[in-house]
């Protein structure tokens, strides 16, 4: 049981004795006793008090966090990921929201399959290359994608302008859970241009742990990488750089 080796691990590094912790928390020494010996389920209000006390989130006082690591790890690493989360809102807040896929993408669209003339659809598809639109990637080989194609969309010229004209580096895709909201909301299509390396707070396209393709908030710290979600609910990730494969950065978002 994870919750009694990281409550006492806590309550040794503040150098407290089990009767000192009973009167900062405002529960009994008996219960701290019985909590530390795996002997009583942990009550959620006391769980509470003792997350807010040793300044840490529940889950991780619970195990759910960083469940792998032992209760030193676990802690230094959840210290770790929080400066990063910091770092990144001070950041957040000289950021303006100007988002490089512009609404004119659906009009392209239309524009090419609406016209009969053909100069026009030339002029549209050069205007706008259309590439895939995958409800999940499972692999790193675009191959084994193929039947997880939901649809094909344009690029607009904007985004091949700055990052680039070959519309084979672009892709599309959807994003499953609520794990970057509100940034990005389940269900939401991102766009996406390959590439391997990404700076530190990037929205990147990654596979790990044998798990279909997902977006997170990618960090490097010495030589782990860091899967941040911008929704707090869920937990961060730490996994070897070998482990983690990024696929691609994200270069749109939906507003």
């Amino acid at each position: 049981m994870k919750f009694k080796e990281r409550l006492q691990y806590l309550r040794l590094e503040k150098e407290l004795s089990e009767i000192q912790l009973s009167k900062k928390v405002g529960i009994s020494e008996s219960v701290i006793r019985l909590y530390e010996r795996g002997k009583l389920r942990i009550d959620l209000e006391h769980l509470h008090k003792l997350a807010a006390f040793f300044d840490v989130t529940p889950g991780l006082l619970l195990g759910t966090a960083f469940p792998h690591l032992p209760p030193e790890e676990a802690l230094e690493s959840y210290r770790v990921v929080n400066k990063l989360l910091e770092i990144r809102n001070e950041e957040r807040k000289d950021e303006e929201d100007s988002p490089l896929f512009i609404d004119t993408l659906a009009q392209l669209a239309a524009e090419s399959n609406k016209s009969d003339n053909k100069a026009s659809n030339r002029q549209a598809t050069i205007r706008a290359g259309v590439v895939a639109v995958y409800h999940k990637i499972v692999s790193a080989h675009s191959e084994a994608n193929q039947e997880f194609i939901e649809d094909y969309w344009p690029v607009n010229t904007t985004v091949m302008q700055i990052y680039g004209h070959d519309i084979s580096n672009y892709f599309y895709l959807r994003v499953h859970g609520d794990f970057m909201e509100p940034t990005i909301k389940n269900q939401s299509i991102v766009l996406a241009k390959r590439q391997v390396q990404v700076d530190n707070n990037d929205l990147a396209v990654v596979l790990y742990e044998q798990s279909p393709a997902a977006v997170k908030r990618l960090n490097r710290y010495e030589d782990k990488i860091i899967l941040l979600c911008d929704n707090k609910a869920h937990p961060a990730q730490i996994c070897e750089q070998e482990k983690c494969i990024i696929l691609g950065k994200v270069l749109w978002k939906p507003k």
